[in-house]
């Protein structure tokens, strides 16, 4: 299921918002929105249920993901204006992550085909973006993947537990206050 927004509160001084969702199961997820990150991206999320040292197969990786749900990224940036983003910059923004929401997690099967999964964002209720998860990096467990190599060199890894944002299928979409 979808989180579905429950409240919204106008912070004073046209500073932003806080968006209040339900998430299912009696959960409850609240985030702030602020003008100067208008814009948000559908994801996919897994949830680690053992950790995971790379670099790994494909099939390594998928066996160590615990659940998998839907997820929205919030994006912000300390850049006005970016147009294009070089390695450093995007280390140095924190890959323009600001917020997350979490949807209700599922048992994550293998033999389900996130690659060929159709992903919809919806804003109002109409279609904003949509992408075939094969978007995210040829299938959204690669990113798991991926990860997990890019820790090994430092000695770390992924742990048990862990909630990894696989990244965007489609560009981010702009939000305005008073969307859902």
């Amino acid at each position: 299921a979808l989180p579905i927004l429950t409240k919204t509160i106008d912070l004073p001084g046209n500073k932003g918002q806080h968006f209040f969702f339900d998430i299912g199961n009696g959960d409850s997820l609240a985030f702030f929105w602020f003008p100067d990150a208008p814009k948000a991206e559908p994801e996919i999320g897994f949830r680690m249920k053992k950790s995971l040292k790379g670099p790994v197969s494909f099939e390594v990786a998928a066996a160590a993901i615990g659940t998998v749900c839907s997820a929205i990224e919030i994006i912000d940036s300390r850049y006005q204006g970016f147009k294009y983003f070089s390695l450093p910059d995007v280390i140095a923004d924190n890959c323009s992550s600001g917020r997350y929401v979490w949807g209700e997690e599922i048992a994550f099967d293998a033999k389900l085909d996130l690659g060929k999964s159709k992903m919809k964002f919806l804003v109002n209720g109409e279609v904003a973006a949509e992408a075939p998860g094969a978007e995210i990096s040829g299938h959204p467990v690669n990113s798991v993947v991926q990860l997990a190599a890019l820790l090994a060199p430092y000695g770390l890894e992924i742990p048990e537990g862990a909630l990894v944002l696989a990244g965007a299928a489609t560009p981010a979409s702009a939000l305005t206050p008073g969307q859902h």
